[in-house]
């Protein structure tokens, strides 16, 4: 089963490569200098029909550059795609990864997954594909089979939803490779660039509709300072720019409250409160508080305007209520972000129904209670003038539901793959 170097040739498959999540340059440092103390004690992996390395490329590169032997472990395969699939298991059994290179990792293999239908190795593929338009329901009763997003968020201990958008990371990560190359992709996977998942859907989006522009963007960047920013590049591609609120004006009498952040006045009504609190088991976090000392959120930590919350990392469980001016927009996606990022373990958005503005659209991957009526503010006599939305982020979906299912209906985005062919 093993084999010294030189006695057959080894080759390399790029597309294979690819799903190998990359090493930072102090790590790859770091193991030639290993390799050139105790050299290379675990035989890298290789497919045996094709011979074609499916596990060790980084400790294969630096061995041949440095003429040093190794040893190879064959391991045999009836398809290409068997040999995917167990590349992905096969790093997703790692610990070193990171964050983004764990969710592109799951992305891909439910892709891979619900692409296979009836057939597929995993389960029974004829139900998978009879059950797949179902795919944001988790069924509880064993007799029935789970679908993609259910078997797979059930296997690495994450929602549904999760996986799901996972999905639509590892599709973006991979548009953008195929248009600009590699480079960003492993450097959003490495975190040499930091990137959210808007961030990446907003730059495959303009790779799918302007490739030319985007290689002619990230060429630049590589050439004035030999690395990429996808932040930057999402800048410059015109992504950022929040379309303008139109503030409401009201009569005398009325309450200017929710079109301003300069009014103090749109405090959460208890209800909200104590729905989020049986959702979440508790809040950790208020960001947008109104003050320190009497505040109308009970939560362990409060931000106030004076402190600047935006600032700020938001920890654990995150109720926000956040100004409804211009700057909402802002407020959405830090915590978007602070959630994407692993800090936000869960959180509650109270917000204005403005479906028709970026920022409101920003959550569309996560769980919405559209309110029935309209909601009296803590501070206000009157009911506001527009509909409110509670959006969560977070995987216990089921608690969600039953919390807030009480204050208006349960809604999650359709997409196309949930239905049926």
């Amino acid at each position: 089963m093993f084999r010294r170097i030189g006695e057959k040739p080894v080759c390399v498959d790029p597309e294979l490569q690819a799903i190998i999540p990359p090493l930072l340059p102090e790590e790859k440092k770091q193991l030639e200098d290993n390799l050139a103390e105790y050299g290379c004690l675990d035989p890298l992996k290789v497919w045996t029909e094709n011979l074609v390395i499916i596990d060790g490329h980084n400790r294969h590169e630096i061995c041949e550059r440095r003429g040093w032997s190794y040893q190879v472990e064959y391991i045999s395969f009836d398809s290409r795609d068997e040999v995917i699939d167990w590349m992905i298991d096969n790093q997703l059994g790692r610990r070193n990864l990171t964050r983004e290179q764990q969710k592109y990792l799951r992305g891909l293999q439910y892709n891979r997954e619900k692409a296979k239908g009836p057939g597929a190795p995993t389960g029974n593929g004829n139900a998978e594909k009879q059950y797949d338009h179902f795919d944001h329901i988790v069924l509880d009763d064993a007799s029935h089979p789970k679908t993609t997003a259910a078997r797979l968020a059930s296997q690495h201990k994450v929602s549904q939803g999760t996986i799901q958008r996972d999905g639509k990371f590892a599709e973006s990560l991979d548009t953008i490779a195929s248009v600009a190359g590699p480079e960003i992709k492993d450097a959003i996977l490495s975190r040499q660039t930091y990137a959210t998942e808007q961030d990446v859907k907003a730059i495959a989006d303009a790779a799918k509709a302007t490739p030319n522009l985007v290689q002619k963007l990230v060429q630049k960047q590589q050439e004035e300072t030999g690395a990429v920013d996808a932040k930057a590049l999402r800048k410059e591609l015109g992504q950022l720019e929040e379309p303008p609120v139109i503030e409401a004006t009201l009569s005398p009498g009325k309450m200017a409250v929710h079109f301003s952040s300069d009014s103090p006045e749109h405090y959460t009504p208890r209800h909200v409160i104590n729905a989020a609190i049986e959702c979440m088991g508790g809040i950790d976090l208020d960001p947008c508080s109104n003050s320190h000392h009497s505040p109308n959120v009970p939560a362990g930590s409060h931000y106030t305007k004076d402190d600047n919350g935006l600032l700020l990392p938001w920890e654990g469980r995150v109720y926000m209520n956040p100004p409804y001016g211009r700057e909402i927009g802002s407020w959405v996606n830090k915590l978007c972000e602070e959630h994407e990022s692993g800090l936000c373990t869960q959180a509650i958005a109270l917000v204005p129904a403005r479906t028709d503005t970026q920022w409101f659209n920003r959550m569309n991957d996560y769980l919405c209670c559209l309110v029935v009526g309209r909601l009296t503010f803590i501070g206000n006599d009157d009911a506001a003038p527009f509909p409110s939305a509670v959006f969560y982020l977070g995987d216990d979906t089921a608690a969600f539901y039953h919390a807030f299912s009480g204050l208006g209906t349960i809604w999650q985005v359709v997409e196309p793959g949930m239905f049926a062919e």
